[in-house]
């Protein structure tokens, strides 16, 4: 059993079209695949034939082993190798020839998968998953041993404990291990993650060696579903499962960035590189146009979990629920996925102290281009010369600047060089484990710091978490989960949508001036440009935030009688965040103000009770699994905030608010407490484990929603054929594994704001009674009790397989997404003194393919070659507008003079880029003419250097109805390549992430076109290859005409731009030390780079950088870029050590 030429917009690229990025990410993955196919030549056959006259069992052996793909594994020991035997055989089965050889011998055989197992009767050299014997003798001082696995590689780090007892200890790098036992004939239990647990007795050997078996390549493996837990083989919906060995290497600073690469369907990107900027995970696309897009966080079965309070080292997997019909059991909060978290728990095996750290180096990865100073000089006498043609012929004209002034000036001050700097960042981690069979423990204490490439930024965080389970009997077990952390982060305005910030200000500022006090004391200005002096910002202002929290939860499981099972889960959250700004009489509105004052203080608390019961059942070749229970969940939120101005000195700044002008002292404050109560159940049913049926449904009611639509039911199936268990695949050898699912599942959105569907009143409209003022109240919405969820339905089509031996598995997936009733505003008469009010109204559609591969290339004892790829594609489409929004939303992130840069539209991709199509430069006299002579009212703005705009719908007038979608904020297809190579002690790991077919507004673009201030900096490129009267075939157009950029006409082709990547995001070298020699269970020191390698067309600090909206915002507000946090790139060094 073996196994279109142009780009519409909206659509994934053709496939047919590559471009030099896509070669060389295609290119990493064919050299893979290629190298695989080249180590897999064994033969597939099981019958043997063989004519062999007096040889020797070893020469047997090497026979058997070059003219079949079996493979023996046998101890000296316990075979007579040297014994002659003859044998002739035609096309029998292997274990016809093994009985003909040794069944009047010591040895007997175990045959798994492709291994044989040669062992001495009634002794144990070697233990197998199928087979473990008893091995009676005296008792010993101390057993040592080998651990290794079928292809006989070690396994370091294996647990050994003798059972009974906390006596335990792991195998050291080399799979070596020692034990003094403490009992006589003490019994082993060998326990490594993705193989079968053996149980070993032994009385009189000293030495052991255990091969251990995988665990059918890890089909029986427990994967965390949601409420509880399947088998891998079980599984029909689409869950992905990170464990800790495969996460992504680098300094992950948030539990996310583990992910990367390493789920298919699964986009992370960053959108502030600051220390502690907000990592956005997006799954499978974007689905509510004015709802949330954040997914759901269950750390430790307590949903609404906080990734930003944990230790990316106290992390022990992750899974994602991708599709509706897995996560359709979290109801109302799944239509964007969900992401469970589970951190590490204690071992059996004793002790274990653990010590992780690493120092890293930062620097911005890259420079952006500006006008230097004597460029600069130069386009400011370009410009005014070309602002009037009579400047030609003018004998008395005079340019701005003189040669003298201009070659005196030289490259100028760099303002990049003055507010970035060198990096630093450490992270120290200890934790310690153990326990034995009544109770396990799991302790550590992280510190962070970071000190971020842009100066004044930076962030500190300690993290401390305990975790214990506690076993009194066989039925009963109790879990505690608790966690505290504090977060300390040094803040700066970057000016990621306007003008005002650090980093917009270094790129547009004027680069003659410098950071240095003028005569008056104060920091220089251009008095023709509207930007603060970069260093003035640097020095007024003062941004912090402090976030302390407490996170925790108990569960208690108690099993009533056999397979029923009481669960009960208690867990809560209590955080408090507080936020300061001061800006002094350093900056020029600090000056204006005397000093500006804001603080923020934010406390959050929530509480869940969960209370479920579980039955289990096996009847003959049936599996019966059934869930039901109850949960409620209220979130208590309470803000106040404080601004005021006047303040008699910046001394004590936002500490002291007693120090301000009380009549521009102003306060807000805010308070609400939703609540969810839910209903929900499970049943599974697996008939001969190749059959396999899921259902879930959950029911969901908040507060959030008025009585009539307070709750909805959310239900999903889902279907999985073990079709690799088939009796018509028991003779093919190509597939190890092979199993068909196909889900459904409805899902929910209730990311809305509170209070949505009643009144709400703000201060206003005050009145005179009786002579007196009194203070008065208006309505600020209309309200409308009859919204309801979004609701999202999904399809998933998934197979799975591993063949060639387990060389090579994966899964691929196809997936339909559809999402009604998004909330839309419609529009009001203004006699109701509204403009708008929420309703639901319109579809959106995403569909896609996800691909996961691994493969093991080379294995042999000291090489190894692994490789992971995923692969995704996205397809998104707005499939319904209403027609009370004129077929069409719009809206724009507050870019100065953009205008609406994005649209919600029928037919096209959601929160798609909205401008003008232009189709060249007016670099004639007679174009000019003729442009004007069709457009007669003057909305062309045609004139010598300016852009063409299109007349889209040729009504002889430019007018926002001409606007067009010029690209999109999510891609068209992404992927991860991670390549592990191996040599001995040596460990390379190199990670490449690429992301192809995606857009983002560029406004550091929009403003180098942007002449109202034409002492701004540019772009030197977009300056440089500008249009003039001696270069009229130039790629961009004049920068004289304003008007060119005003009324939206900023967004266009050029400042639309495509933002694909491939980035070397991650190359990390390491070294194993032989723990013997250091005393230590284990010890790892590494070297990595990270950053150092991006491919990419895009003019910005960051590709992938989103400094319009956070993970969790809605569609309208994505990738848009300006003045981003710079990415980092970084070298870091570390250790891991275990005692």
């Amino acid at each position: 059993m073996k196994k279109q030429p142009s780009k519409p917009k909206g659509r994934f690229y053709p496939l047919l079209k590559f471009d030099l990025k896509m070669k060389l990410s295609l290119l990493l993955f064919f050299v893979s695949f290629i190298a695989l196919q080249a180590n897999d030549t064994y033969s597939q056959e099981t019958k043997v034939t063989l004519n062999l006259n007096d040889v020797s069992v070893s020469q047997f052996l090497d026979e058997v082993e070059s003219s079949t793909k079996f493979r023996f594994v046998y101890k000296l020991a316990d075979i007579d190798l040297n014994r002659t035997i003859s044998i002739a055989a035609n096309k029998e089965p292997i274990n016809t020839i093994l009985n003909q050889v040794f069944s009047t011998t010591k040895t007997k055989y175990n045959i798994i998968r492709k291994r044989i197992y040669l062992t001495e009767k009634n002794n144990l050299p070697i233990a197998t998953t199928n087979a473990v014997e008893n091995v009676t003798s005296n008792i010993q001082a101390s057993i040592s041993g080998v651990i290794v696995d079928a292809d006989g590689i070690p396994l370091p780090g294996a647990n050994i404990l003798e059972k009974g007892t906390s006596n335990g200890t792991q195998a050291d790098f080399d799979g070596n291990f020692s034990i003094t036992p403490s009992r006589e004939k003490p019994t082993l239990v060998i326990s490594y993650i993705g193989y079968v647990t053996q149980e070993v007795v032994v009385a009189n050997q000293t030495t052991i060696k255990v091969a251990m078996a995988e665990d059918a390549a890890a089909l029986d493996e427990v994967v965390v579903v949601g409420y509880g837990s399947q088998r891998v083989k079980d599984v029909t919906g689409s869950v992905v499962q990170v464990t800790a060995k495969d996460f992504a290497k680098g300094a992950n600073t948030n539990a996310f960035q583990l992910l990367q690469g390493k789920a298919s369907g699964v986009q992370i990107s960053q959108s502030s590189s600051a220390p502690g900027g907000a990592v956005e995970i997006k799954v499978r696309g974007l689905n509510s146009v004015n709802g949330g897009n954040g997914v759901l966080v269950v750390v430790d079965g307590l949903p609404n979990g906080n990734v930003d309070a944990l230790s990316p080292d106290d992390i022990e997997s992750i899974q994602i629920l991708k599709d509706a019909s897995a996560s359709a059991i979290y109801g109302s909060r799944a239509a964007n996925g969900v992401v469970l978290i589970t951190t590490k728990q204690g071992s059996r095996s004793g002790l274990k102290v653990s010590y992780n750290t690493y120092v890293g180096i930062q620097n911005a990865a890259k420079r952006i281009d500006m006008l230097n100073g004597e460029q600069y000089m130069e386009t400011l006498n370009a410009l005014d010369f070309e602002s009037d043609p009579a400047n030609a012929t003018d004998p008395a004209y005079t340019p701005l600047y003189t040669d003298e002034q201009i070659a005196s000036i030289g490259n100028g001050f760099n303002w990049q060089d003055q507010i970035l700097r060198g990096g630093v960042m450490q992270n120290h981690q200890l934790s310690l484990s153990g326990g034995n069979e009544k109770a396990t423990y799991y302790a550590s204490l992280n510190y962070y710091d970071a000190k971020g490439v842009l100066r004044n930024t930076g962030e500190n965080r300690y993290n401390a978490r305990i975790n214990v389970n506690v076993t009194p009997t066989d039925k009963l077990k109790i879990n505690f989960n608790l966690n505290a952390n504090r977060t300390l982060t040094d803040l700066m305005p970057l000016g990621t949508n306007s003008i005002s910030g650090s980093v917009a200000a270094a790129l547009l500022f004027d680069p003659t001036l410098d950071a240095q006090l003028d005569a008056q004391g104060r920091y220089k200005l251009n008095p023709f440009i509207q930007v603060e002096n970069p260093e003035a910002i640097m020095q007024g202002f003062d941004q912090n935030r402090e976030r302390n929290e407490i996170i925790g939860n108990a569960k208690i499981e108690y099993e009533i009688f056999d397979g029923f099972k009481m669960n009960l889960n208690l867990g809560g959250r209590i955080s408090g965040t507080k936020f300061d700004s001061y800006e002094n009489r350093w900056t020029q509105a600090g000056i204006g103000a005397k000093g500006l004052g804001l603080v923020r203080n934010n406390d959050n608390s929530y509480g869940i009770a969960e209370y479920l019961l579980s039955y289990e059942k096996e009847v003959g070749n049936h599996n019966f699994k059934v869930l039901g229970g109850v949960t409620y969940e209220k979130f208590i939120n309470r803000e106040v905030e404080a601004t005021a101005e006047g303040f008699l000195s910046d001394v004590n700044g936002s500490d002291f608010f007693g120090a301000a002008n009380p009549e521009r002292y102003a306060t807000e404050t805010e308070r609400f407490e939703p609540t969810l109560r839910s209903y929900l159940g499970r049943a599974t049913y697996a008939y001969k484990d190749k059959y396999l049926l899921t259902a879930s449904f959950r029911a969901d009611g908040t507060s959030k929603f008025s009585e009539k639509n307070k709750t909805a039911v959310f239900p999903s199936a889902s279907l999985g054929w073990q079709i690799g268990s088939e009796p018509f695949m028991e003779k093919q050898e190509l597939f190890d594994n092979l199993k068909l699912r196909i889900g459904y599942g409805e899902i929910g959105n209730q990311a809305i704001n509170n209070f949505e569907t009643i009144s709400t009143f703000i201060p206003g409209a005050n009145a005179v009674l009786g002579g007196q003022v009194l203070t008065g109240a208006i309505p600020s919405r209309i309200p409308n009790n009859n919204l309801l969820w979004e609701t999202t339905k999904e399809i998933n089509l998934g197979l799975d397989f591993a063949l060639l031996d387990y060389k090579l598995s994966g899964s691929i997936e196809y997936y339909v997404r559809n999402t009604s009733d998004q909330l839309f505003q419609r529009p009001v008469p203004t006699s109701t003194g509204f403009s708008s009010f929420r309703e639901n109204f319109g579809n959106v559609r995403n569909k896609g393919f996800d691909i996961s591969l691994s493969s093991k290339n080379i294995t042999n004892d000291n090489f190894s070659w692994e490789s992971d790829l995923t692969f995704s594609t996205l397809d998104n489409e707005v499939t319904e507008v209403p027609d009370f929004v004129g077929g069409e939303v719009t809206g724009g992130g507050g870019y100065a003079f953009a205008g609406d840069f994005w649209v919600v539209k029928e037919g096209e991709p959601m929160a798609a880029f909205y401008g003008y199509q232009i189709d060249g430069i007016y670099s004639t006299q007679e174009q000019v003419d003729a442009a004007n002579a069709i457009f007669t009212d003057g909305s062309a703005r045609a004139g010598l250097g300016y852009p063409i705009v299109r007349d889209v719908n040729g009504d002889d007038k430019i007018d926002p109805s001409d606007r067009v979608v010029l690209g999109k904020p999510f891609a068209d297809y992404t992927f991860g390549l991670n390549n592990r190579f191996k040599y001995k002690n040596l460990t390379l790991d190199v990670y490449v992430l690429g992301v192809q077919g995606i857009e983002a507004f560029n406004n550091l673009i929009a403003e180098s076109f942007y002449p109202i201030d034409p002492d701004r900096n540019k772009l030197s490129e977009y300056y440089l290859n500008r249009w003039t009267p001696e270069n009229i075939n130039a790629q961009y157009p004049s920068m004289v005409e304003p008007g060119n950029y005003q009324d939206g006409r900023k967004v266009n082709k050029w400042t639309i731009q495509d933002a694909s990547f491939v980035r070397i995001k991650n190359i990390t070298l390491g070294y194993d030390f032989p723990m013997k020699a250091l005393g230590l269970q284990s010890a790892n020191f590494y070297v990595s780079l990270e950053n150092f390698f991006t491919f990419s067309d895009f003019d910005g600090f960051d590709p992938d950088a989103n400094s319009a909206g956070s993970q969790s915002s809605s569609a309208r507000s994505q990738r848009g870029t300006f003045g981003d946090y710079p990415l980092a790139k970084t070298v870091r060094i570390g250790a891991r050590f275990t005692l």
